[in-house]
């Protein structure tokens, strides 16, 4: 039963020897025609308009991308797209313009204005309201509480003769 088992095997695998006997991998590669692979394929159109047309969710190619340029406020210097751990733009090679009112006498005419007619701070932040140091360090200890003084009271501050 073993050794029927070992010629049968024995015969399907010369068949298959014998049918490939001079058809090897390399020259069933060779045989094959080579594409030309820089080349472009034309689209056929079709003739009657019963044949299937194309699919118009599909296309042959991306189109090429659009760029709109973005619309600059005079006013404003956007640096959404910078992250804190960029790096600083060269000084003679900057990737954005510098706004005309940040140049020479716009800039200066700007700073004399915020210096003699400060903002007021009052309209631009809200009050700070301080944090309740109980809520936050709930662990009390007796010595957080004493007072003690963190003056050196063995040496002057000034030297001695030196008043203002």
């Amino acid at each position: 039963e073993l050794k029927e088992r070992e010629r049968a095997i024995h015969a399907i695998v010369n068949k298959h020897n014998m049918s490939t006997q001079g058809y090897t991998a390399t020259s069933a590669v060779s045989s094959l025609p080579k594409p030309n692979l820089n080349s472009t394929q034309p689209v056929e159109q079709p003739v009657n308009s019963q044949e299937k047309m194309p699919n118009p969710d599909s296309y042959e190619m991306t189109p090429a991308k659009k760029y709109f340029p973005n619309k600059i406020s005079l006013e404003s210097y956007d640096i959404s797209d910078l992250r804190s751990d960029d790096s600083t733009d060269e000084d003679d090679a900057p990737k954005k313009k510098v706004p005309t009112w940040a140049l020479g006498a716009s800039l200066k005419a700007a700073l004399i204005q915020q210096h003699y007619h400060p903002p007021d701070l009052n309209l631009l932040f809200t009050e700070i309201v301080p944090p309740d140091l109980n809520e936050l360090f709930i662990k009390k200890k007796a010595r957080f509480n004493k007072r003690t003084s963190s003056a050196i009271w063995t040496s002057p501050i000034l030297k001695p003769g030196m008043n203002f």
